[in-house]
């Protein structure tokens, strides 16, 4: 998962630098490089789909403050999308929220396969994959920092299944 797979320059250097290794020598990013980066993204390697099925995607990452600013981001769902943004993983919030937004993101980040390719083959991301593009939409290539990237992952998960198990509980007591 997070593997770096890209071919241009900018984000190689990035990689190293996010994977601490500092390059020897600093240069400025050309505009080239950044509108190559600017129109492709990244290739990474995402979690696998059941089976073990491979999924490696062409991602962007999508400003937050912009997607707000483009009312991308519903005025209901905008908090929430900032505490997620800020790490906060309180997920008191409708799981139904937290899934829009990180499908919103995922929309947004995915360049290949887009979104809706992937949906108009019946495919929907697991949620392992939706939250690894929430991070990598507002982190870039920090989400590449492994041990950091499963942490929050397992913690999300967690909250989210305890988050289920209470909404089936308060179901069933009705």
């Amino acid at each position: 998962m997070g593997k770096y797979k890209g071919g241009n320059n900018a984000v190689k250097n990035i990689v190293e630098i996010a994977n601490n290794e500092m390059p020897r020598k600093l240069k400025v990013t050309t505009l080239e490089e950044l509108k190559e980066y600017a129109d492709n993204g990244a290739i990474v390697e995402l979690a696998p789909f059941a089976n073990g099925v491979p999924f490696v995607a062409q991602l962007k990452g999508p400003s937050l403050l912009g997607l707000i600013a483009q009312d991308v981001i519903p005025n209901p769902l905008q908090t929430l999308a900032i505490k997620m943004f800020e790490g906060e993983n309180d997920l008191t919030q409708d799981t139904k929220d937290v899934h829009e937004v990180l499908s919103i993101f995922a929309r947004e980040c995915l360049v290949s396969p887009t979104y809706e390719e992937l949906e108009s083959i019946g495919l929907e991301l697991t949620d392992e994959q939706l939250i690894f593009i929430f991070n990598y939409g507002t982190t870039g290539v920090r989400v590449f920092e492994k041990f950091r990237v499963q942490q929050q992952f397992s913690e999300l998960v967690k909250q989210l299944s305890d988050v289920q198990k209470n909404t089936s509980r308060n179901a069933g007591n009705k």
